[in-house]
């Protein structure tokens, strides 16, 4: 197929993929702290 024959092309997408995905969970989990009292996570 042709994503078989341009890896690089799932890599990037599924590299987009857990960019988007890591965002979209570090807001839910400052909501999440914020809710429970939470201090936020040190950098």
């Amino acid at each position: 197929t042709q994503l078989e024959k341009s890896p690089e092309v799932v890599e990037d997408i599924l590299r987009e993929g857990a960019r988007r995905a890591r965002a979209k969970a570090q807001a839910v989990l400052e909501r999440v702290r914020s809710a429970c009292g939470l201090l936020a996570k040190p950098v």
